[in-house]
């Protein structure tokens, strides 16, 4: 066997981009998205003489190479068939329970085949010879099912009598093949992967082992196009080997009227034994925690060559073969009618408002010469150079059948530079995910965990991706025709979560829902799309981070909810969708009053200590006062005046007096002495019960800068003390317990808006948001200036400015949504 060259997996990001610019250079430009308008039609082709079918077929037969936990070889599909009335057909239990027995008694392979066909184009240089080769079971990931045929296109220019094209079937048609423009070989190998039988190839002197990109002097074994997409992996596109290229890609086992399906009377001879190792295999997606990390690569086991005088000639390596294989005539073998057995299926989970839905993919291959490339093998080109290059030299010419969608998957985990609890980042995913679009019932594998959907016919669809260990991920979406290219999740990226991790976010709706995002404080936007389902949503995220969820109904309304999971939470309830002002402010004051607490706990202070009154207590009595002495140092001052009840004869004002002194350097101080006073009628009526609401700041930050500062002839208890350059600061904490207080004093503001606003009062709640703003411009200039704004720590400083800086988004948000 020869030894492995590095797996993509092992290179780096500038390896592999490198190499792919060497790519480009082999293959030509980018791969074409965009797609004709019309469905494809078969060009008309003949079948040339059986001698010349047969000397094809021989000279360009390719060497087989099995990894080495694989069940199903290539065999002759007439051993296995069976009459039904009157009718030859192939029965699935019959195919595999007597292949198992016919394996298992004599300890080879039973009876090795590979069907051919061949046809050529009407006045032009070029036929194609097809390798069919027949698996009596498949068992891929989630993608199982009786009866496999994978196919092998050569492309044959018959002036020069030398292949011009390679073409190996991956899993579907929605999956790009493996493909090669030019080889110089005469026959190419087949890497067929353990299960599935998807076929990769050949082509370098490493011809047991496949390789996406030039590397160490080896071309690749595809010309495929590389996908020019931001966020995105600039891999060629096509499905490739990923086991073979260091990716990890669990099986499941496939089940039959929910139990094992070797369990099934009518496969006495099939035992777990039969299907593929349990050390590659799972028995559910969702059962396991994490996604699984001790899956091992693949090795190479049997090789199978053409059994002809000349079968591993033309191949450019010497090739140690363990079994030979016939080459037989698919004319013989088309007496068999029909593909027979129970529908297998893997059921993906779709999170949906009241509990997560189910959706079935449905795999039952069709005949070879049922198929429309069986006559037209250029049909199962999916490289757009590919094609480009078949109109060119041959004049065949197919419109795609619809467009592309493209994506990566993600893996949230806890972000490094954020506090625990406090914020994620995303990392490429630790196992390959398997896509489904509700309109292709086919599952879609991913290739070092990208994606790649071929010919998405127009219209709406929904996108469901499971992974080993992961929780499930939904969106709807809409593909327009001619649109070329589209992305799936977030500009590409699909974000999903370990299963120890997630939790479910979730809300009804009495609308429907058009627009969903999530967007953590340190990782951004991690779902941007129409979740599926009606009256509500649910996703899934990292209990790690801290999240704004934002929704738009179909009438066109919005609202923001604040999410922070804890560890150990399964789900968070977000109750009824309420859309409008109400729901924004109640957002502002669930941050900032997250803000108070981050920095709280830098300053070391407890729950109860400088606290403003979280509940606001309304007292019709009282005249209130919130003593929040804090300057901000912002080279500004901030002096907002509001008459929050739009009364002008009423005494209703929040004075946010933000006073610079350039000349500090150490503190965030306040020369504020004032109180200022809340008396605030939310009906905006003069009356002896008028409602006002009544805080005050139990410890003020004069309060704590007089029991610190060193007393001076002109200080007196009013005044804030300011270090000097020669004072030695008693207490460090002093600026952050400033900002404390101006925090604060920016929550009030914020409660009292959402007072006004759940009182329907939206001319004295703006009035309350447009102070509110100019509360949180002053914060900001303190946190950024340099010289005397407030020291915090680099991982709370970063938390507390991303912070706020939603808050101000979301306000101006506020001021802007109507009741």
């Amino acid at each position: 066997m020869a030894s492995r060259i590095p797996s993509l997996g092992d290179l780096s990001r500038r390896q592999v981009l490198a190499a792919l610019g060497t790519v480009g250079v082999v293959g030509g430009g980018a791969v074409a998205g965009g797609s004709l308008l019309g469905e494809p039609e078969p060009i008309e082709t003949t079948t040339p003489d059986d001698n010349t079918s047969q000397e094809l077929a021989e000279r360009h037969a390719p060497t087989l190479y099995f990894g080495a936990r694989e069940k199903w070889f290539p065999t002759d599909p007439r051993e296995f068939t069976t009459q039904q009335d009157g009718e030859t057909v192939l029965d699935g239990f019959t195919a595999f329970d007597e292949y198992t027995r016919r394996f298992m008694e004599s300890g080879d392979p039973p009876a090795p085949a590979a069907c051919y066909h061949v046809v050529e184009y009407p006045d032009r240089s070029l036929v194609a010879v097809q390798y069919w080769f027949y698996s009596a079971f498949d068992q891929f990931t989630t993608n199982f099912h009786w009866h496999d045929w994978e196919v092998l296109h050569v492309f044959v220019d018959t002036e020069s009598e030398e292949p011009v094209l390679y073409v190996a079937s991956a899993h579907s048609t929605s999956v790009p093949n493996n493909e090669f423009l030019d080889p110089e070989t005469t026959r190419p190998s087949i890497i067929s992967e353990i299960g599935s039988h998807s076929s990769a190839l050949g082509v370098n002197d490493q011809r047991d082992s496949f390789q996406r990109v030039p590397l160490d002097g080896l071309i690749a074994d595809i010309t495929n196009g590389p996908l020019e997409l931001a966020d995105l992996a600039s891999l060629p596109v096509a499905y490739g080997l990923p086991r073979d290229e260091g990716f990890r890609l669990p099986f499941a086992v496939p089940e039959l009227d929910g139990q094992p399906v070797y369990e099934d009377d009518r496969l006495p001879n099939v035992t777990a034994d039969d299907l593929l190792a349990a050390d590659v295999t799972v028995r559910s997606f969702s059962d396991l925690s994490s996604p699984p990390g001790d899956l091992p690569m693949r090795e190479t086991g049997y090789t199978f060559a053409p059994a002809v005088a000349d079968g591993t000639e033309g191949t450019g390596v010497d090739t140690e073969v363990d079994y030979e294989y016939d080459l037989v005539p698919i004319e013989e073998v088309r007496d068999i009618t029909e593909l027979t057995g129970p529908q297998l299926s893997f059921e993906f989970a779709v999170p949906t408002a009241a509990e997560n839905a189910i959706a079935s993919h449905l795999t039952a291959p069709d005949l070879p010469w049922e198929q429309d490339r069986f006559t037209d093998p250029s049909l199962d080109v999916s490289d757009g150079r590919h094609r480009e290059a078949l109109r060119e030299r041959y004049g065949i010419e197919h419109s795609n059948t619809g467009d592309r969608l493209v994506g990566a998957i993600r893996q949230a985990v806890p972000a490094p530079d954020a506090p625990d609890g406090e914020g994620v980042t995303t990392q490429e995913s630790g196992v390959e995910g398997v896509c489904l679009l509700e309109s292709d019932p086919v599952a879609v594998p991913t290739f070092n965990g990208v994606v790649a959907f071929q010919d998405v016919p127009e219209g709406d669809h929904r996108l469901t991706v499971n992974g080993a260990g992961l929780a499930p991920y939904a969106e709807e979406l809409t593909v327009e025709r001619g649109q070329g290219t589209g992305t799936i999740g977030v500009d590409g990226a699909v974000t999903t979560v370990a299963n120890e991790d997630a939790v479910r976010v979730e809300a009804d709706s009495e609308s429907n829902l058009t627009n969903l995002t999530v967007t953590d404080d340190v990782g951004g936007r991690l779902y941007d799309g129409t979740p599926p389902g009606e009256n509500g949503f649910a996703v899934y995220v990292h209990n790690a981070g801290a999240y704004t969820a934002e929704v738009t109904d179909e009438d066109g309304g919005s609202a923001a909810y604040r999410v922070n999971p804890n560890v150990g939470d399964d789900s968070v309830g977000l109750g009824t969708v309420r859309t409008g002002k109400v729901s924004y402010i109640s957002f502002v004051v669930d941050i900032l009053s997250e803000l108070r607490a981050s920095v709280r706990a830098e300053a070391g202070l407890d729950d109860e200590d400088g606290e403003v009154d979280a509940d606001a207590e309304l007292d019709g009595d009282a005249d209130a006062t919130v003593e929040a002495d804090a300057t901000v140092e912002a080279d500004a001052t901030v002096d907002a005046d509001a008459d929050l009840d739009g009364d002008t004869d009423t005494n209703t004002t929040v004075e946010a007096d933000a006073t610079v002194d350039a000349d500090t350097t150490e503190t965030l101080s306040t020369e504020t002495t004032t109180t200022t006073a809340t008396d605030t009628t939310l009906d905006g009526d003069e009356t002896d019960d008028a409602t006002r609401l009544t805080t005050e700041t139990t410890r003020t930050a004069t309060d704590r800068q007089t029991e610190t500062a060193t007393p001076t002839e002109t200080a007196t208890p009013t005044e804030t003390a300011i270090p000097t350059e020669t004072a030695t600061p008693a207490r460090r904490p002093s600026d952050v317990e400033a900002l404390v207080d101006a925090i604060e004093l920016s929550l009030v503001t914020a409660r009292l808006s959402l007072e006004a606003a759940e009182a329907g009062d939206e001319e004295t709640a703006n009035d309350g948001l447009r102070v509110l703003q100019e509360q949180l411009e002053a914060i900001r200039g303190a946190l950024d200036n340099d010289d005397g704004g407030v020291r915090l720590s680099g991982q709370v400083r970063g938390l507390v400015r991303r912070r706020l800086q939603v808050a101000q988004n979301r306000t101006e948000t506020a001021l802007e949504t109507p009741l």
